[in-house]
């Protein structure tokens, strides 16, 4: 009976030491911008979340109510990384994403055509999501008229 005691004790005092290594998640999510809708009641936050060393930084758009924040999870939209480096990434990691708002109800993600993409929501939140995937996504300087074509992924 003593031994089944002292069993439970030491793997509950083992339990308090170790549990909160394995509770709190290594990632962390970096900001990069937040794109209002044009109604003002809806934002799509884009991010960069790190992992940790096992993993790339991978860029992500969460649509949000505007008065709410950025919890430390994965996008709900739209997730997508440079496939190991085949592609350019941002200063801060991950890939180049940019978003344009087309009215209140939709919205356009703008990617690398050869970004990894491991989310592509169609719609969330009663907005639709359209996406434009282009050769050389490597900054913010692409024909604007040109995102707004509705196109699937490539």
């Amino acid at each position: 009976m003593i031994l089944i005691s002292a069993s439970i004790i030491l793997v509950a005092i083992i339990a308090v030491f170790f549990a909160p290594a394995y509770l709190i998640s290594p990632c962390k999510n970096e900001l990069i911008g937040e794109h209002p809708s044009p109604d003002g009641k809806y934002k799509a936050v884009l991010f960069v979340r790190d992992c940790g060393a096992t993993t790339g930084f991978s860029t992500q758009v969460s649509l949000l109510r505007s008065n709410a924040r950025l919890k430390n999870g994965s996008g709900n939209l739209f997730i997508a990384d440079t496939d190991h480096g085949k592609i350019p990434s941002r200063q801060k990691g991950g890939p180049v994403v940019r978003i344009v708002w087309e009215g209140s109800k939709d919205i356009y993600i703008v990617h690398h055509e050869n970004a990894r993409v491991f989310k592509a929501e169609k719609k969330v939140n009663g907005i639709n999501v359209n996406y434009k995937s282009l050769k050389n996504e490597t900054d913010n300087k692409a024909n604007e008229a040109d995102v707004k074509k509705p196109v699937g992924l490539s």
